[in-house]
Parts: structure tokens; C-alpha cells; sequence
């Protein structure tokens, strides 16, 4: 049926990379001799003057396919070929530049191209030199897309008063100009622009370090006992002077009767003594002898010397102040994470691209927009003004802006040896906002005109709402909490009707112990009613929605700020006198991690504020409250003791045991039919772990030809866990909970693990796990397992 079928592939490369070994140029260096740390950052003023990289790719690739297909019975007559061909010219291109040691730049570009050719074959000079022609041009661009990077390491290790902090940040940018189809109707509808910006900050504050600039905090912060004064030269000089002591009261002893007048200037050395040099120390005593002659006893002074310092030695500090100061000085660490990440896609850009993207002919889109500038309500007018962006009616995609928030700090505290406390503080926040900018001049002569603005995004915080998690919980029972949240919204109507100005104070007719606008279903007052309840907080203290978007970056949530979440353990206890005889080690760990979100929210295109204060004005028909800026249908608060407490212990018997307390809670309400479901869950869990060489029932068998004995390890392990679930779903105004699952979940798994020797082990295993229900709609389930187990290797 294929009379011909031709298939030609072309493939051209060619790639320069240069790649330079520069030195920073330092013009202070030798300028400055001195070695002061405050002039160091000076000293050390560097840039290098030539990029560390350049390199450059072009890839040229041409395919040309001619199929025929054959003419079966219809004569001489021969099908005309069709053709499957195309002619791309890509380049690539890299640069890395360290514009000195702290300040890097990388920039990536991608230019997709195509050779334009004539239909059919390349068969006569002509479309040869139109090819030729669209080659040297370097063809039609069909994409461009480049990415840059600036990173800066701030020096603060060469600022004395910083040197205990880092901090780096990050400057990210893409930019996309996509071609439109070569066909008409495409072309009326322009071309994509598309750009990104990614700033981060990443910082550290190490204040272990900075608390040893000073030798008094070093001394506090210090576990070592204070350093003791040479106790051996001490021990030398006592027994010189002792030595001296007794050499002294034997020469002018009385009882002596070797003293003799002609040894005056004799000292008498007793064994061990050292004789000491010294200038101008000599003196002489007189004494009178049995025969009661006068003679002379030599002795030689002792110089005081003073005892050199050690600059080195910390100072002592008492028990007491020393605890309290520790106290002061707990922090050892702390860091900053912050990203703030934008994106801008504008459809309908109807001018091309020539070099980093910009057309210099026009000088648009601007190196702002190609570096990542994102554009406002006033640029995209302007760009629209220029005649930049499509007027063709069949216009239809929409403007596209995002917006991503990501806050993360953590801390490091220690107030004594071997307890610490990790702190943890998070916040996302996400928004994504669309228009279409639509030429509308045919029908109102009005022009470009903003058509269908909507907003959306997410939100979550790490929280604290620990205060109502110990309350009473009966799924079947309204519980308190619940019914605080209810009457939390009265003072929360109260409140916002006097704040907005469209209100003037009207008492709902239909709900007197309401206002109107702000009944009790209204979204304003559901959401802080609930928030003050569940976190045991005074109605009016809780921040409020905002009801306006003035930019992308504004959080209409904002007043909800995160709070920290923390993670405690201790591990000294198995150091304490006596302690440290019965155990290898005892941890304690404690742990609270609590977090506020909502999944979306979304724009109520029913929202008016004609004055522009910040507050709602249309109240919706059906149910009387106003219609808020934002809609949302959801919010939901995940908290968890993991563990409430934990209890690890090492027995110097080898013996393990584990205790472990988890409580955990999530509440979900729902904005749209009013309805809170509460789950709760409970854990305990016990485990221990004993390993024994040689058991005495079988330490004495033999086994095999050759006698082998039975008295390797032999590992006893124990594990018991009861979780206790619970759900319940209460409605506003219904009076009423009801629980809608809940289990007990036992698990108990002994075990017996015996190494028979290094290649064969076997284990005894026993598992049962209970399922015991709490609805009528579900059944118990038990699940029980059980056998002996055995492994052989068989590697050498």
C-alpha cells in the first residue's frame, strides 16, 4: 500500500564553554596591616572581575519525511506525497559569575527556534535560500524561557558584635515568553508571558556562641568543675619550707654537740632538701650552746614568689546564682526560615522577544517583568494602554496571578544539662487570583475592561488550643465548650455591628438577641465564636477577618497568628546518685503540636463595599447577613500530645521498658450546614524488652553431632497498646451530638527471638488485635496470629 516512505534525520552541534581561573581582587588587603577583627570586613572587600563559567550550545536538527502512498487500480495516476518535516534551532546558555566570595549570580537560558520552510521539497534555489535566509536569522523563536538565581551570604562571621550569626538569602526569578500558533486566529490572540519570583531568607542565631564571648557566662553555661590550682607545686612548696623547717631546728639544736663555731658558714643538708639560690637572702641567728658559747646559725629566706594566673581559668560560681543565670541563658539556638514565592502568567502579549527576552526595538515587557517584577492593577492597565495585549473578542484566558507565604522558626532552649526543649512556629499561606481582561469596546465602547475577578487560596498556622482538650467528652452529649461556642456569638454580633458602619446598630426583628447582618450563622461571627471557645479566650479578644484584598501579598487572615509548638525531653535522670546503679538510661519526653487551617477560601463575587471601609454592605436575600469578602466553607484545628508523656528506661540488666501517653483531638466545622465534628483519641502503650545469655531450662542441652550448646542470647519483648476513638458531630441550635464512629483497639504481641548461631535464628511470635466497636452499625473484629519463625543465610 506504501509505495515510498522517506525519512532523513540532520543533526548539528556545536558548544564553547569558558571557564576562567580568576583571583578575587582585594584592594584593602595590603592596604591594611593591621589584624584588628573591625576592620576585617574591610580587609576582606573582594570581586572577582570575570564570570567563573560561560558556556553556549547550538543545536541544529532537521528531519525530512516524504511518504507515497501507492495508487492501486487508478491508473497512471500517481497520489501526491505527504510530509512529515520540521527544522529547529535551539540554543543554550550558561553563565555563573561570583561577583565576589559572599555574592553568586547563576543564569540559565533556553532559546527554541524554527527554520520556516518552504511547503514540499527543497528542490530549487529559491526555497534553498529561503532557508538559508531564516537559518542566518536564527530562525522563528517559538519559546524562550531563562532563570536567575543571586544568592548572598551575608559576612556577619567578620562583624565581632555578629560573628554568632548566619544569614543567607536568596533571590530567585523565571521568565517564559511562549509563542502563539502560526495561524491567523492564533495569532490574533497573542503570545504567553510568564514570570516568577522566589525570595528567601535563611538565618541563624547560635547563642552558645555568644554566651562564650564572656568568660563569666562560659563559666555558667560550663558542666565541668572548676579547674583546680596546681595542687603538685603547692605539694613542692610545703615541703621545702617543711624540709627548711627541719634542717633549721637540727642545726641550732642545742643537743647538738657537733655544732662547731668554725662551721659558721656550713648549712647542714638533710636528705631530700633542695638547696636554694637566692641573692641577697642569706641572714644569720645567734644562739648560745650548752658550753655557753655564742655561735651563728646561717639560714637562707625564702623569696615569695606570686602564683601566675591562667587567663584561661573560669571563675566559680556558686550553686545557686548559677542555676538562675542557666535559666537566663537557655536559649542556645534559634532560626528563621521565610519564602515568599510569586508567579504572573499574561496571556495575549502581542509583541515578540529578541535578547534576555525583551524586544529592544519597543523595550517591552521591561527588564522588571523579565527579572521578576510582579505587576499591579496600574501596570497591567498601562501594558493593556499600549496596545500590547490582545483587542480580538475571541479572547478568553484569563490574567493569572499566585502567591505563596512560608514562615518556619525554631529554637533550641536548654535550661540545664541534658533537658531540652525544641520550639517549633510555622504559618503557610497560599492565594491564587484570576481576571480576565477582555476588550469589550464592540459592546460599550469601553475598551479593556476587568471581567470576573476571583480569588483563592489556603491558610495554616501552628496553634494552641490545648485549654479545652482535658474537658468532658460523651459523643452523645452536648459538651460545654460546644455550647460556649453558641453563646460566644451574641457578644461577637454585638461587636461587629458596632464596628461596621452600614449596620447603624439595627436589632434583628426575627432574632432579638442578634443584630441584623450579623445573625447567628453569620461567617464573621461563627469563626472567632468558635476560635475563642475551643482556645478558652475572651469573645472580643479575637482578631476578626478582613474584608478587602487590596494586593496580592494581603492576608485577610492575618490577625491569626501562629504560635509555638513544642517538644520536651530529659535524659540526666539515669546520672543521678543512686539512679545511676539501676539504670543505663531513663529519657523522659513530652511533645505539643497543635495546628489551625483552612483548606480554602474563596471569593463571594456578591461582595459590595461601596465606601470602601473595609466592611461588607449587600446582605444576602435568603438569609439576611452580609456576605463577607472571603467565602469559607471550612476550618479545621489538628492538635496532638505525641506523647503527653513518654518513659524510656534501660535497666543495667539489659532490661528495656517503654510507657507512652498520647491524647490527641481534631475539630472540623463546617460553614455551610453549621455542623462541628469532634474526634477524640486516646493511647497507651507498654512494651518491654529483656535480653538473657544462656536460659537455664535449655543453656544445658546439646544439639547436633558435635554437642553444640544452647546458650546464646535470648530475647524476651512484650508489647501492649489500647487506643480509645471517638467522634461526635454537633449542629448549632440543634441541641443535641450525636457520635458517628468509635472503636477500642487492644494489641498484645509477646515475642521470643533466639539466635541460633550466625546464620540460622528463630522467633516465637504471638499477636492478637481487638476491634471493639462503638457504633450499632459496625461489627468486632479480632485479628490473632501466631508461629514460629525461621531464618537461614545462606551468604558467605
Amino acid at each position: 500500500m506504501i509505495e515510498k516512505d522517506e525519512l532523513r534525520r540532520t543533526r548539528g552541534a556545536l558548544g564553547y564553554t569558558y571557564a576562567p581561573q580568576t583571583k578575587p581582587f582585594e584592594p584593602f588587603k595590603k592596604l591594611i596591616k593591621s589584624k584588628s577583627k573591625w576592620l576585617q570586613l574591610i580587609k576582606d572587600i573582594n570581586f572577582n572581575y570575570a564570570p567563573s563559567q560561560i558556556s553556549f550550545k547550538a543545536d541544529v536538527f532537521r528531519q525530512f519525511g516524504a511518504t507515497r502512498v501507492r495508487n492501486v487500480g487508478g491508473g497512471p495516476y500517481k497520489i501526491p506525497e505527504t510530509y512529515n518535516k520540521y527544522f529547529t534551532f535551539d540554543r543554550y546558555y550558561i553563565m555563573q559569575w561570583n561577583l565576589t566570595r559572599s555574592i553568586s549570580i547563576d543564569y540559565m537560558a533556553t532559546n527554541n527556534a524554527r527554520i520556516d520552510e518552504p511547503f514540499g521539497r527543497i528542490d530549487s534555489k529559491i526555497k534553498k535560500d529561503s532557508i538559508r535566509s531564516n537559518l542566518f536569522k536564527g530562525g522563528r523563536n517559538t519559546n524562550f524561557r531563562q532563570e536567575v538565581t543571586a544568592t548572598y551570604n551575608v559576612p556577619t562571621n567578620k562583624i565581632p558584635l555578629l560573628d554568632w550569626t548566619t544569614l543567607r538569602a536568596s533571590y530567585n526569578t523565571r521568565y517564559n515568553w511562549l509563542a502563539s500558533s502560526q495561524l491567523p486566529e492564533s495569532r490574533l490572540l497573542g503570545n504567553t508571558l510568564a514570570n516568577t519570583q522566589t525570595r528567601t531568607i535563611n538565618g541563624e542565631l547560635k547563642f552558645e556562641e555568644l554566651y562564650n564571648k564572656w568568660r563569666f557566662l562560659r563559666a555558667v553555661n560550663s558542666s565541668a568543675p572548676p579547674q583546680q590550682q596546681n595542687a603538685d607545686s603547692k605539694g613542692k612548696d610545703g615541703d621545702k619550707k617543711g624540709d627548711a623547717k627541719k634542717g633549721d631546728a637540727k642545726k641550732g639544736n642545742p643537743k647538738n654537740g657537733d655544732t662547731k663555731t668554725g662551721d659558721v658558714n656550713q648549712i647542714q643538708q638533710l636528705p631530700g632538701q633542695q638547696q636554694i639560690a637566692t641573692s641577697g637572702g642569706v641572714r644569720y641567728d645567734t644562739i648560745r650552746n650548752k658550753k655557753g658559747k655564742i655561735i651563728k646559725i646561717k639560714k637562707i629566706k625564702e623569696k615569695k614568689v606570686k602564683a601566675k594566673k591562667d587567663p584561661n581559668q573560669l571563675p566559680e560560681i556558686s550553686p545557686l546564682p548559677k542555676f538562675f543565670l542557666r535559666l537566663l541563658t537557655s536559649v542556645k539556638r534559634a532560626a528563621i526560615q521565610y519564602t515568599e514565592d510569586f508567579g504572573t502568567t499574561l496571556p495575549g502579549y502581542m509583541d515578540s522577544t529578541q535578547f534576555l527576552g525583551n524586544n529592544f526595538k519597543s523595550r517591552e515587557p521591561g527588564f522588571a517583568y523579565i527579572f521578576g517584577y510582579q505587576p499591579d492593577t496600574n501596570w497591567i492597565n498601562k501594558f493593556g494602554a499600549k496596545g500590547l495585549l490582545s483587542m480580538d473578542t475571541l479572547v478568553s484566558e484569563m490574567i493569572r496571578q499566585r502567591y505563596n507565604q512560608r514562615l518556619n522558626l525554631t529554637a533550641q532552649v536548654s535550661p540545664f544539662r541534658d533537658f531540652n526543649i525544641d520550639i517549633n512556629l510555622d504559618k503557610t499561606y497560599d492565594k491564587q487570583y484570576s481576571e480576565l481582561y477582555k476588550d469589550t469596546s464592540k459592546f460599550d465602547n469601553v475598551g479593556l475592561t476587568r471581567l470576573n475577578p476571583y480569588a483563592l487560596g489556603s491558610f495554616s498556622v501552628s496553634y494552641i488550643s490545648y485549654q479545652t482538650l482535658f474537658t468532658k467528652f460523651n459523643p452523645s452529649v452536648i459538651s460545654e465548650t460546644f455550647k460556649e461556642f453558641e453563646s460566644n456569638r451574641a457578644i461577637l454580633s454585638k461587636k461587629l455591628s458596632g464596628l461596621n458602619p452600614y449596620q447603624g446598630g439595627v436589632i434583628d426583628p426575627n432574632d432579638p438577641n442578634y443584630f441584623k447582618g450579623y445573625g447567628r450563622y453569620a461567617q464573621d461571627v461563627v469563626i472567632p465564636a468558635f476560635l475563642a471557645a475551643y482556645s478558652k479566650k475572651d469573645p472580643t479578644s479575637i482578631k476578626l477577618t478582613k474584608n478587602s484584598n487590596p494586593n496580592l501579598r494581603s492576608n485577610p487572615f492575618s490577625g491569626i497568628i501562629p504560635k509555638p509548638n513544642w517538644t520536651v525531653t530529659y535524659t540526666g535522670l539515669s546520672r543521678l546518685r543512686g539512679m545511676d546503679k539501676i539504670f543505663t538510661n531513663f529519657s523522659i519526653r513530652h511533645g505539643y503540636h497543635s495546628t489551625f487551617s483552612m483548606n480554602s477560601f474563596n471569593t463571594a463575587l456578591l461582595f459590595t463595599d461601596p465606601n470602601r471601609v473595609g466592611y461588607p454592605f449587600f446582605r444576602d436575600t435568603l438569609t439576611g447577613n452580609y456576605i463577607p469578602y472571603f467565602l469559607v466553607p471550612n476550618i479545621t484545628i489538628q492538635e496532638a500530645f505525641d506523647p503527653l508523656i513518654e518513659i524510656d528506661m534501660t535497666f543495667t540488666n539489659q532490661l528495656t521498658a517503654r510507657f507512652e501517653f498520647k491524647k490527641s483531638r481534631q475539630l472540623s466545622l463546617s460553614l455551610i450546614d453549621y455542623q462541628l465534628a469532634e474526634n477524640r483519641s486516646t493511647e497507651v502503650t507498654f512494651g518491654f524488652n529483656w535480653r538473657q545469655k544462656g536460659i537455664p531450662i535449655i543453656k544445658n542441652l546439646r544439639i547436633g553431632k558435635n554437642g553444640m550448646k544452647l546458650d546464646n542470647d535470648v530475647t524476651f519483648k512484650f508489647d501492649f497498646s489500647l487506643r480509645d476513638d471517638a467522634t461526635s458531630n454537633s449542629k448549632l441550635d440543634q441541641n443535641q451530638a450525636f457520635g458517628t464512629a468509635g472503636q477500642k483497639v487492644i494489641r498484645i504481641a509477646p515475642s521470643i527471638d533466639y539466635i541460633l548461631n550466625n546464620r540460622v535464628s528463630m522467633k516465637l511470635y504471638f499477636e492478637q488485635t481487638r476491634n471493639i466497636p462503638k457504633i450499632s452499625n459496625s461489627f468486632p473484629i479480632t485479628n490473632t496470629r501466631g508461629g514460629l519463625q525461621i531464618r537461614i543465610s545462606l551468604t558467605q
